[in-house]
Protein backbone atom coordinates (compact mmCIF):
# COMPACT_ATOMS: atom_id res chain seq x y z
CA UNK A 1 0.00 0.00 0.00
CA UNK A 2 1.72 2.89 -1.00
CA UNK A 3 0.18 4.22 -4.48
CA UNK A 4 -2.69 7.03 -5.30
CA UNK A 5 -4.60 4.34 -6.20
CA UNK A 6 -4.00 2.70 -2.61
CA UNK A 7 -5.46 5.40 -1.21
CA UNK A 8 -8.30 5.35 -3.09
CA UNK A 9 -9.02 1.80 -2.23
CA UNK A 10 -8.38 2.35 1.43
CA UNK A 11 -11.07 5.07 1.21
CA UNK A 12 -13.55 3.34 -0.34
CA UNK A 13 -13.50 0.66 2.83
CA UNK A 14 -13.92 4.16 5.23
CA UNK A 15 -16.17 6.34 3.48
CA UNK A 16 -19.27 4.64 5.18
CA UNK A 17 -17.42 4.26 8.68
CA UNK A 18 -16.28 7.75 9.55
CA UNK A 19 -18.05 10.96 10.76
CA UNK A 20 -16.61 13.60 9.35
CA UNK A 21 -12.77 13.99 7.60
CA UNK A 22 -10.99 14.92 11.01
CA UNK A 23 -12.14 11.31 12.02
CA UNK A 24 -10.65 9.86 7.97
CA UNK A 25 -7.81 11.57 8.29
CA UNK A 26 -6.57 9.67 11.23
CA UNK A 27 -7.25 6.71 9.30
CA UNK A 28 -5.16 7.41 6.15
CA UNK A 29 -1.88 5.78 7.26
CA UNK A 30 0.01 9.14 7.07
CA UNK A 31 -1.28 10.31 3.86
CA UNK A 32 -1.32 14.28 3.57
CA UNK A 33 -4.65 15.70 4.18
CA UNK A 34 -4.31 17.69 1.18
CA UNK A 35 -4.11 14.49 -0.95
CA UNK A 36 -7.17 12.81 1.37
CA UNK A 37 -9.21 15.60 -0.49
CA UNK A 38 -7.83 15.32 -4.11
CA UNK A 39 -8.59 11.08 -3.56
CA UNK A 40 -12.01 11.83 -2.28
CA UNK A 41 -12.71 14.19 -5.20
CA UNK A 42 -11.45 11.43 -7.39
CA UNK A 43 -14.40 9.19 -5.91
CA UNK A 44 -16.76 11.46 -6.44
CA UNK A 45 -16.21 12.29 -10.49
CA UNK A 46 -15.54 8.69 -11.10
CA UNK A 47 -19.18 7.60 -10.75
CA UNK A 48 -18.35 5.31 -7.47
CA UNK A 49 -21.64 4.22 -5.66
CA UNK A 50 -20.38 6.10 -2.60
CA UNK A 51 -19.83 9.49 -4.91
CA UNK A 52 -22.45 11.52 -2.73
CA UNK A 53 -20.97 10.94 0.33
CA UNK A 54 -16.89 11.08 -0.67
CA UNK A 55 -18.09 14.63 -2.12
CA UNK A 56 -19.69 15.00 1.43
CA UNK A 57 -16.23 13.99 3.44
CA UNK A 58 -14.25 16.82 1.22
CA UNK A 59 -16.28 19.31 2.10
CA UNK A 60 -16.11 18.97 5.80
CA UNK A 61 -12.45 19.08 5.16
CA UNK A 62 -12.90 22.87 4.60
CA UNK A 63 -15.22 23.40 8.02
CA UNK A 64 -12.64 25.14 10.54
CA UNK A 65 -13.60 23.25 13.49
CA UNK A 66 -10.14 22.27 15.03
CA UNK A 67 -8.48 24.73 17.20
CA UNK A 68 -5.94 26.61 15.24
CA UNK A 69 -3.65 26.95 18.70
CA UNK A 70 -2.39 23.74 20.21
CA UNK A 71 -1.81 22.88 23.89
CA UNK A 72 1.97 23.61 24.37
CA UNK A 73 4.04 21.00 26.13
CA UNK A 74 7.47 22.67 28.33
CA UNK A 75 9.43 22.37 25.23
CA UNK A 76 9.60 25.16 22.71
CA UNK A 77 7.05 25.08 20.39
CA UNK A 78 7.71 23.65 17.11
CA UNK A 79 9.96 25.43 13.97
CA UNK A 80 9.12 23.93 10.98
CA UNK A 81 12.54 23.62 9.91
CA UNK A 82 13.30 21.60 13.18
CA UNK A 83 12.50 18.50 11.30
CA UNK A 84 10.28 17.98 14.70
CA UNK A 85 7.12 16.27 15.16
CA UNK A 86 6.38 15.20 18.64
CA UNK A 87 4.88 12.11 19.57
CA UNK A 88 1.33 11.38 21.22
CA UNK A 89 1.21 10.38 24.94
CA UNK A 90 -0.14 7.24 24.07
CA UNK A 91 2.75 7.05 21.77
CA UNK A 92 5.33 7.89 24.25
CA UNK A 93 3.71 5.04 26.40
CA UNK A 94 3.93 2.20 24.38
CA UNK A 95 7.20 3.42 23.37
CA UNK A 96 8.60 3.54 26.41
CA UNK A 97 7.31 0.36 27.34
CA UNK A 98 8.98 -1.30 24.38
CA UNK A 99 12.45 -0.22 25.26
CA UNK A 100 12.15 -0.75 28.95
CA UNK A 101 11.12 -4.46 28.56
CA UNK A 102 14.29 -6.92 29.51
CA UNK A 103 16.24 -4.34 30.58
CA UNK A 104 18.16 -4.89 34.07
CA UNK A 105 19.08 -1.93 36.75
CA UNK A 106 21.75 0.15 35.21
CA UNK A 107 21.14 -0.15 31.56
CA UNK A 108 20.62 2.48 29.33
CA UNK A 109 17.77 3.65 27.01
CA UNK A 110 19.60 6.51 24.01
CA UNK A 111 17.15 8.60 22.25
CA UNK A 112 17.91 10.87 19.72
CA UNK A 113 15.68 12.95 17.98
CA UNK A 114 12.84 12.70 20.34
CA UNK A 115 12.99 15.38 22.75
CA UNK A 116 9.31 14.99 23.58
CA UNK A 117 9.77 10.83 24.80
CA UNK A 118 12.77 11.86 26.58
CA UNK A 119 10.88 14.45 28.34
CA UNK A 120 7.97 12.20 28.95
CA UNK A 121 10.15 9.89 30.42
CA UNK A 122 11.31 11.80 33.22
CA UNK A 123 7.64 12.18 34.48
CA UNK A 124 7.36 8.40 34.24
CA UNK A 125 9.91 8.16 36.91
CA UNK A 126 12.67 6.57 33.91
CA UNK A 127 14.78 9.69 33.72
CA UNK A 128 18.10 7.61 35.39
CA UNK A 129 17.93 5.48 32.57
CA UNK A 130 17.93 7.79 30.06
CA UNK A 131 20.87 9.10 27.29
CA UNK A 132 19.67 11.95 24.95
CA UNK A 133 22.19 12.80 21.80
CA UNK A 134 22.60 15.98 21.56
CA UNK A 135 23.68 18.85 19.00
CA UNK A 136 25.06 22.13 20.66
CA UNK A 137 23.34 24.33 18.66
CA UNK A 138 19.50 22.42 19.40
CA UNK A 139 17.11 25.23 21.39
CA UNK A 140 14.86 22.27 22.19
CA UNK A 141 17.34 20.10 23.71
CA UNK A 142 18.44 23.16 25.74
CA UNK A 143 15.04 23.87 26.81
CA UNK A 144 15.01 19.94 27.86
CA UNK A 145 18.08 20.07 29.89
CA UNK A 146 16.46 22.46 32.42
CA UNK A 147 12.89 20.62 32.60
CA UNK A 148 15.44 17.77 32.94
CA UNK A 149 19.12 17.86 34.52
CA UNK A 150 18.72 14.01 35.76
CA UNK A 151 18.65 12.74 32.04
CA UNK A 152 22.36 12.21 30.61
CA UNK A 153 23.52 14.35 27.73
CA UNK A 154 26.05 13.24 25.32
CA UNK A 155 26.38 14.94 21.88
CA UNK A 156 26.53 12.30 18.65
CA UNK A 157 29.82 12.36 17.95
CA UNK A 158 30.86 11.18 21.23
CA UNK A 159 28.45 8.42 21.85
CA UNK A 160 30.45 5.62 21.50
CA UNK A 161 31.15 5.17 25.13
CA UNK A 162 27.41 4.76 26.06
CA UNK A 163 27.26 1.45 25.45
CA UNK A 164 22.87 1.72 25.48
CA UNK A 165 21.32 -1.47 25.50
CA UNK A 166 17.91 0.28 23.43
CA UNK A 167 17.66 3.02 20.92
CA UNK A 168 15.02 5.01 19.79
CA UNK A 169 15.49 7.39 16.99
CA UNK A 170 13.12 9.69 15.20
CA UNK A 171 15.41 10.94 12.04
CA UNK A 172 14.12 13.63 9.62
CA UNK A 173 12.23 11.50 7.17
CA UNK A 174 14.97 11.91 4.07
CA UNK A 175 17.28 8.94 4.21
CA UNK A 176 20.21 11.52 3.51
CA UNK A 177 20.04 13.00 6.65
CA UNK A 178 18.56 10.28 8.36
CA UNK A 179 20.98 7.46 7.63
CA UNK A 180 24.23 9.28 9.24
CA UNK A 181 22.19 9.73 12.39
CA UNK A 182 21.00 6.21 12.35
CA UNK A 183 25.06 5.51 12.17
CA UNK A 184 26.27 7.85 14.65
CA UNK A 185 23.36 6.55 17.31
CA UNK A 186 24.15 3.09 16.59
CA UNK A 187 27.97 3.99 17.76
CA UNK A 188 26.32 4.47 21.10
CA UNK A 189 24.70 1.11 21.29
CA UNK A 190 26.42 -2.23 22.54
CA UNK A 191 26.60 -5.24 20.44
CA UNK A 192 22.59 -7.04 20.61
CA UNK A 193 21.03 -4.03 21.44
CA UNK A 194 17.48 -3.23 20.44
CA UNK A 195 16.90 -0.39 18.44
CA UNK A 196 13.49 1.12 17.20
CA UNK A 197 13.77 3.26 13.87
CA UNK A 198 11.14 5.32 12.92
CA UNK A 199 9.88 6.63 9.60
CA UNK A 200 7.33 7.41 7.64
CA UNK A 201 3.57 5.65 7.27
CA UNK A 202 2.79 3.08 4.10
CA UNK A 203 0.66 6.25 2.48
CA UNK A 204 3.29 9.34 3.01
CA UNK A 205 3.52 9.49 -0.89
CA UNK A 206 6.69 10.84 -2.63
CA UNK A 207 9.06 9.54 0.39
CA UNK A 208 12.60 10.52 0.31
CA UNK A 209 13.28 7.56 2.91
CA UNK A 210 13.15 4.52 1.00
CA UNK A 211 15.77 2.86 3.62
CA UNK A 212 13.60 3.80 6.83
CA UNK A 213 10.44 2.33 4.65
CA UNK A 214 12.72 -0.70 4.68
CA UNK A 215 12.45 -1.14 0.80
CA UNK A 216 16.43 -2.09 0.28
CA UNK A 217 18.57 -3.91 2.61
CA UNK A 218 20.52 -0.71 3.32
CA UNK A 219 19.96 -1.16 7.07
CA UNK A 220 21.80 -4.53 7.87
CA UNK A 221 25.01 -1.88 6.31
CA UNK A 222 24.58 -0.34 9.06
CA UNK A 223 25.13 -3.70 11.14
CA UNK A 224 21.33 -3.97 11.71
CA UNK A 225 18.71 -7.45 11.78
CA UNK A 226 15.16 -6.89 11.83
CA UNK A 227 12.93 -8.10 14.65
CA UNK A 228 9.49 -8.39 15.31
CA UNK A 229 6.58 -7.08 14.12
CA UNK A 230 6.20 -3.32 12.63
CA UNK A 231 4.04 -0.89 15.25
CA UNK A 232 2.14 1.94 13.67
CA UNK A 233 2.76 5.68 15.95
CA UNK A 234 1.09 8.60 16.07
CA UNK A 235 2.10 12.15 16.32
CA UNK A 236 0.94 15.53 17.40
CA UNK A 237 0.24 18.09 14.75
CA UNK A 238 2.47 20.96 15.56
CA UNK A 239 1.21 24.77 15.05
CA UNK A 240 3.02 25.27 11.87
CA UNK A 241 1.31 22.77 10.01
CA UNK A 242 -2.13 23.27 11.19
CA UNK A 243 -1.58 26.64 10.10
CA UNK A 244 0.04 25.12 6.35
CA UNK A 245 -3.73 22.91 5.76
CA UNK A 246 -5.26 26.34 7.15
CA UNK A 247 -3.75 28.41 4.03
CA UNK A 248 -4.81 25.53 2.23
CA UNK A 249 -8.66 25.63 3.43
CA UNK A 250 -8.59 22.84 5.37
CA UNK A 251 -9.30 23.23 8.93
CA UNK A 252 -11.08 20.17 9.85
CA UNK A 253 -8.59 18.04 10.14
CA UNK A 254 -7.37 15.97 13.16
CA UNK A 255 -4.39 16.86 14.71
CA UNK A 256 -3.65 13.65 15.09
CA UNK A 257 -3.35 12.80 11.47
CA UNK A 258 0.16 11.88 11.09
CA UNK A 259 1.10 8.26 11.72
CA UNK A 260 4.72 6.60 11.09
CA UNK A 261 5.91 2.81 11.58
CA UNK A 262 8.49 1.86 13.90
CA UNK A 263 10.91 -0.84 12.76
CA UNK A 264 12.44 -3.28 15.44
CA UNK A 265 16.06 -3.98 15.04
CA UNK A 266 19.18 -5.53 16.46
CA UNK A 267 22.90 -4.19 16.39
CA UNK A 268 24.26 -7.45 15.28
CA UNK A 269 28.07 -5.98 14.30
CA UNK A 270 29.62 -2.66 14.17
CA UNK A 271 28.63 -1.53 10.38
CA UNK A 272 29.41 1.03 7.70
CA UNK A 273 30.18 4.24 9.39
CA UNK A 274 28.51 7.52 7.55
CA UNK A 275 29.26 11.04 7.48
CA UNK A 276 26.93 13.23 8.89
CA UNK A 277 25.83 16.47 6.97
CA UNK A 278 23.89 18.12 9.26
CA UNK A 279 26.31 20.66 10.35
CA UNK A 280 26.47 23.05 7.33
CA UNK A 281 23.77 25.31 7.91
CA UNK A 282 23.15 28.79 7.02
CA UNK A 283 19.94 29.34 9.20
CA UNK A 284 20.37 30.96 12.64
CA UNK A 285 17.53 31.03 15.30
CA UNK A 286 17.06 34.35 16.73
CA UNK A 287 16.14 34.62 20.51
CA UNK A 288 12.44 35.20 22.17
CA UNK A 289 9.24 33.22 22.44
CA UNK A 290 6.87 31.94 22.30
CA UNK A 291 7.43 32.38 18.68
CA UNK A 292 10.30 31.12 17.31
CA UNK A 293 12.07 32.35 14.21
CA UNK A 294 15.44 31.32 12.15
CA UNK A 295 16.78 34.17 9.93
CA UNK A 296 19.34 33.89 7.14
CA UNK A 297 21.31 36.28 5.35
CA UNK A 298 20.34 35.57 1.79
CA UNK A 299 23.21 36.70 -0.96
CA UNK A 300 22.08 34.99 -4.52
CA UNK A 301 21.65 37.68 -6.54
CA UNK A 302 18.14 38.82 -7.52
CA UNK A 303 16.51 37.39 -4.36
CA UNK A 304 16.44 40.25 -1.95
CA UNK A 305 14.74 43.38 -2.60
CA UNK A 306 10.73 42.47 -3.56
CA UNK A 307 9.84 41.68 0.13
CA UNK A 308 6.72 39.62 1.00
CA UNK A 309 5.30 37.91 3.94
CA UNK A 310 3.28 34.51 3.38
CA UNK A 311 2.01 31.36 4.96
CA UNK A 312 3.91 28.32 3.61
CA UNK A 313 1.64 25.55 2.40
CA UNK A 314 4.43 23.26 2.67
CA UNK A 315 7.40 22.64 5.05
CA UNK A 316 9.11 19.93 2.52
CA UNK A 317 12.90 20.17 1.16
CA UNK A 318 10.59 20.59 -2.44
CA UNK A 319 8.82 23.59 -1.42
CA UNK A 320 10.93 26.59 -3.10
CA UNK A 321 10.75 28.68 -0.21
CA UNK A 322 13.45 26.65 1.36
CA UNK A 323 15.83 28.68 -1.08
CA UNK A 324 14.35 31.97 -1.28
CA UNK A 325 13.01 31.82 2.14
CA UNK A 326 15.56 34.38 4.40
CA UNK A 327 12.99 34.61 7.36
CA UNK A 328 10.62 31.59 8.83
CA UNK A 329 8.52 31.50 12.13
CA UNK A 330 7.19 28.66 13.98
CA UNK A 331 3.72 30.01 12.70
CA UNK A 332 5.03 29.07 9.30
CA UNK A 333 4.91 32.73 8.45
CA UNK A 334 7.79 32.88 5.98
CA UNK A 335 9.48 35.98 4.53
CA UNK A 336 11.44 36.89 0.99
CA UNK A 337 12.97 39.63 -0.28
CA UNK A 338 13.79 41.01 2.86
CA UNK A 339 16.80 43.87 2.68
CA UNK A 340 19.99 42.56 4.35
CA UNK A 341 19.88 45.19 6.26
CA UNK A 342 17.19 44.21 8.01
CA UNK A 343 17.94 40.59 8.60
CA UNK A 344 21.32 42.15 9.97
CA UNK A 345 18.99 44.01 12.43
CA UNK A 346 17.11 40.95 13.32
CA UNK A 347 20.16 38.56 13.68
CA UNK A 348 21.85 41.26 16.29
CA UNK A 349 18.49 42.42 18.28
CA UNK A 350 17.71 41.47 21.94
CA UNK A 351 14.03 40.73 20.63
CA UNK A 352 13.46 40.23 16.79
CA UNK A 353 9.81 41.23 17.04
CA UNK A 354 11.07 44.54 17.65
CA UNK A 355 12.92 45.31 14.68
CA UNK A 356 10.75 46.85 12.06
CA UNK A 357 11.16 43.52 9.52
CA UNK A 358 9.83 41.31 12.87
CA UNK A 359 7.00 44.20 13.67
CA UNK A 360 5.50 43.40 9.57
CA UNK A 361 5.64 40.22 10.33
CA UNK A 362 4.06 40.37 13.38
CA UNK A 363 1.02 42.71 12.17
CA UNK A 364 1.00 40.01 9.41
CA UNK A 365 0.62 37.25 11.23
CA UNK A 366 -2.37 39.16 13.12
CA UNK A 367 -3.83 39.31 9.55
CA UNK A 368 -3.11 35.86 7.97
CA UNK A 369 -4.86 32.74 8.36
Amino acid sequence: MNSPSDLSLHLEVLLDTVQDFAELSEQCFGAWPPTVVDALKGLTSSGHPLSGRARELAESARHFTVPRTLPQSELPVEHPLDFDWRFSDETCRELLRTLAYGLEPGEKILLVCAPALALYATKMGFGSSIVVGTRSWDCVIERLRSYAPELEYVDLDRLEGVQASALLIDPPWYDDIALPLVSKALSGLRLGARVLLCGPDVLTFASAATALLGENDYMSRLGLVRKEADTRIRYKTPLFEMRSLASLGLGNVSPLWRTGIVRQYLKSCEGEKLVSPLPGSDWRELKGEPVRAWVRLVSEKGMLGNEQIVVSTSVSRTNPLQTSACLWTSNNTVVTGARVADLQEMLSSEDWKETALGKRVVSAEESLC
